[in-house]
């Protein structure tokens, strides 16, 4: 599976999770009424790509962060304060000669 396709994917299941039809998302995120069912069909197959404009309306419809949309792993908050505490023991350490 392919970038496209795997955002395509994740779209197609949100939306469906959402109970939300292709028509709706489709209004949901500006497209015209004449070409949105087509267009969310072609983007939920990976056939077309999501354009950069329509990345946050896309996210915002379907209650997704920019990130989890793109299957961008964020590395939790937690976690980057436990690794800046954990460099300033060291270094701290390091200072005391121990």
């Amino acid at each position: 599976m392919n970038v496209k396709q795997t955002i395509g994917a994740r779209i197609k299941s949100k939306r469906i999770e959402l109970g939300m039809s292709q028509t709706e998302l489709a209004k949901k995120v500006g497209y015209t009424a004449d070409s949105s069912k087509s267009t969310i069909a072609k983007i939920e197959q990976g056939l077309r790509e999501l354009s950069r404009s329509k990345i946050p309306l896309f996210a915002e419809s379907l209650h997704l962060s920019i990130a989890e949309l793109l299957g961008i792993e964020e590395e939790p908050l937690a976690k980057k304060i436990d690794k800046s505490i954990g460099a300033r023991i060291r270094a701290r350490r390091i200072e005391l000669g121990l």
